[in-house]
């Protein structure tokens, strides 16, 4: 009988440890969920107030950051720019460069069909 009520008594204790145990998890996960949740929110909180500060600008602060942003974009693109010239001109060296040699093999096989024309 007392084997009996022993293993009732532990039976009901492990489950009452469980249930506590999920309780715990439960309300753990759910923390966790809340506080991921509230970090997304404060996020996408301050980007739409970023935007909203470069849609509408008020303070020096937000001109200048403006200011910034438009100078880097201007030196991007002077940049591309830049890059674009060099290139043409690598390309109109290259091709001055493929002309003369053209024209010096031109010159070269003219050269030798007179010399050996000639004799």
């Amino acid at each position: 009988m007392t084997i009996i009520l022993q293993s009732y008594t532990r039976g009901w204790q492990a489950r009452k440890r469980a249930r506590h145990l999920r309780i715990r998890r439960d309300d753990s996960e759910r923390f966790a969920q809340e506080q991921e949740a509230r970090r997304l929110a404060e996020a996408e909180e301050v980007k739409r107030a970023e935007i909203e500060r470069r849609m509408h600008p008020r303070t020096k602060q937000d001109f200048d950051i403006l200011y910034q942003e438009l100078e880097a974009w201007r030196f991007q693109e002077t940049r591309k720019i830049k890059e674009v010239c060099l290139r043409q001109v690598e390309l109109s060296l290259l091709m001055a460069t493929r002309l003369r040699l053209q024209a010096h093999n031109e010159l070269s096989v003219v050269s030798m069909r007179s010399i050996f024309c000639s004799h």
